[in-house]
């Protein structure tokens, strides 16, 4: 689960969970990915994952049916940040356990804020624990929720603030 959260964070990757409780939906038939390609002489396609082997299709209809089923489970799925924060809260239920190949131990944690805080909980806290990582939480609400970003977008995000190109 670790793993998730560290690959979640990416820029390039949206993750989004459909909790039990939201019942059937229309991605429990099986996996699909929908494949579009810069070549105009490469045709769009789905490809699904079938018992009986890969099937490729590439009808406009069939397509747009993939297109409409993959909007649907983005529309009943938690958004990014509430999924995140689902996956992270499981994640440090199950306690000590390995995050990116490294064993951790969430209660030896620490949390630090920046040398400018006042030290009244007015302040934003990181973790440098987590290898590609960067948990983040609100110092007046250390029990959560917390956001985590992956280690280069953090460190971009950081500096953009420094040069005052953000904020």
């Amino acid at each position: 689960m670790r793993h998730l959260l560290c690959v979640a964070v990416e820029p390039h990757v949206t993750f989004q969970v459909i909790p039990f409780e939201k019942g059937a939906h229309a991605g429990m038939t099986g996996s699909s990915v929908h494949m579009d390609f810069p070549d105009a002489d490469d045709p769009e396609l789905v490809s699904l994952d079938t018992p009986a082997g890969d099937l490729f299709l590439e009808s406009e209809a069939e397509i747009r049916r993939y297109e409409s089923m993959f909007e649907h489970l983005q529309a009943v799925a938690l958004g990014p940040a509430d999924s995140l924060d689902l996956l992270a809260g499981v994640a440090e239920a199950r306690g000590r356990e390995e995050v990116c190949g490294v064993r951790h131990d969430p209660a030896a944690s620490v949390w630090r804020s920046s040398g400018h805080s006042s030290g009244n909980g007015q302040c934003v806290e990181v973790r440098d624990d987590l290898p590609g990582t960067v948990p983040v939480r609100d110092g007046k609400r250390t029990a959560g929720p917390h956001l985590a970003f992956g280690a280069r977008s953090w460190e971009s995000s950081v500096g953009a603030l420094k040069e005052r190109r953000l904020g």
